[in-house]
């Protein structure tokens, strides 16, 4: 076989490629093969039709069949004879030519390939690095809303809901006659915007075992049932407070704990920080060519992480995938720019680390019969190890800069810092859903 590549671009290769005959006329046979199995022909039974026979009658079709054998069989070994790594499916070039037995058949192969980008002025980068020192204070406020979430809630009888209160409710609702959300159990205080205004204001003076049908504006139909009503009460932070938390015997021990979770979240914030900051420099001042698929690719995965549907081409999905598309691309230059510094400096990962990678999450890593790590996976950590080590790397040669910078958590990541923690109380666990 015959190979000849052509660089058309950074990031673009076109191979052409000519299959000899010997090679033509041995995908024929498959082809014949196969079909001989499946054709029929009167006065033959299935698989019996005699080889000149089925020339004579499916000859346009096996000629269709060979081409994409020996497509399937020559694009592999082409790639592997130009040593260039696709990304992507290829765009076959081969007109309106089909293969004919005893002779050789050429076609051409258009691919995007990894670029290789060459980085300059990586080393003694100057970057300003936030560190954030975690304060009594930082460490109060985290522990008041540990208690917030873990606020008791008793029932109140004998009185309709008052705006304020906390409720706990059954609800459907349809829009034009259609299924749109509905929860069981679902808790919430009146006032918080939790639901649509006009269902909350429709919920004041309702008595607890009563419904009533709400609509709002956007012609949504609310059919609410009202199970209870709720007062909440703030558990009192003490030693019995921590024990509820976890395995801590006392609060001084709940808040040392609390302390240590912190610094290790803010650093862990600042290292985040510090590689985004280093790898967006080199990003904006490196010249590349970005290959669409890429982009394209990492693409799809953050519209996944936004957890839409993305069947169809609705305005909502399109008008995300714009707003995505510029963080998209910023993200594969990034990686770019990383395997280019990993090229340059000889940055791989050592089958040890590998191994090690594999170890620290082995659900992840499915294995072999004996096992072993399956190639597909097994580039999956080189990668990521050698994007750790270059990110590393890249650190260890930049200059930086301090400056301190107050902490800020939201409530779901104060949930994130003690997982495993011990909920008080569980009232009301239904949550929305939409079908």
């Amino acid at each position: 076989m015959k190979v000849e590549s052509e660089k058309l671009s950074d990031s673009k290769q076109l191979l052409k490629i000519e299959v000899p005959p010997e090679e033509v006329d041995r995908q024929f046979e498959a082809a014949y093969r196969e079909l001989s199995k499946k054709a029929r022909v009167d006065g033959f039974r299935r698989g019996k039709v005699p080889s000149h026979i089925l020339k004579m009658h499916f000859s346009k079709l096996a000629q269709t069949e060979a081409l994409k054998k020996i497509v399937d069989w020559s694009y592999p070994e082409a790639v592997k004879r130009s040593s260039i790594t696709p990304i992507g499916d290829p765009d076959i070039e081969a007109g309106d030519t089909l293969p004919e037995e005893r002779n050789a058949f050429s076609f051409k192969v258009r691919v995007e390939t990894w670029p290789e980008v060459r980085v300059e002025g990586y080393k003694g980068l100057i970057v300003e690095k936030e560190r954030i020192e975690i304060s009594s204070e930082d460490v109060d406020r985290v522990l008041e809303m540990e208690r917030e979430e873990n606020a008791d809630f008793f029932p109140i009888e004998g009185r309709p809901a008052r705006w304020n209160d906390w409720v706990v409710v059954d609800f459907k609702s349809f829009l034009n006659k259609a299924s749109f959300q509905n929860a069981e159990g679902y808790l919430f205080q009146l006032g918080s915007n939790a639901l649509p205004k006009e269902v909350e204001e429709g919920l004041v003076g309702c008595q607890v075992g009563e419904e009533r049908e709400i609509e709002v504006k956007e012609k949504v139909l609310y059919r609410v049932k009202l199970n209870g009503i709720k007062e909440r009460r703030l558990v009192i932070m003490d030693d019995e407070f921590a024990k509820d938390l976890g395995n801590f015997s006392s609060l001084a021990e709940l808040r040392e704990d609390t302390r240590k979770r912190l610094e290790q979240r803010a650093r862990d914030e600042e290292e985040r920080r510090l590689k985004e900051k280093l790898t967006g420099i080199l990003a904006e001042k490196t010249e590349m060519e970005v290959p669409s698929t890429l982009v394209e690719r990492q693409l799809k995965y953050l519209m996944l992480a936004s957890k839409l549907e993305l069947d169809g081409e609705g305005s909502e999905v399109s008008q995300l995938r714009e707003k995505l598309r510029p963080a998209a691309l910023k993200q594969v230059k990034a990686t770019l720019v990383l395997e280019g510094i990993a090229r340059e400096e000889g940055i791989e990962a050592t089958r040890e680390e590998i191994e090690e990678e594999a170890t620290a999450e082995p659900r992840s890593m499915t294995k072999g019969k004996k096992g072993t790590l399956s190639e597909d996976n097994r580039r999956v950590l080189a990668y990521r190890v050698r994007r750790r080590k270059t990110l590393n790397f890249l650190v260890s040669q930049a200059r930086i800069k301090e400056k301190e910078k107050s902490l800020i958590l939201t409530p779901d990541q104060v949930r994130m810092l003690r997982p495993q923690r011990k909920r008080l109380l569980e009232p009301g666990e239904g949550k929305i859903v939409i079908p």
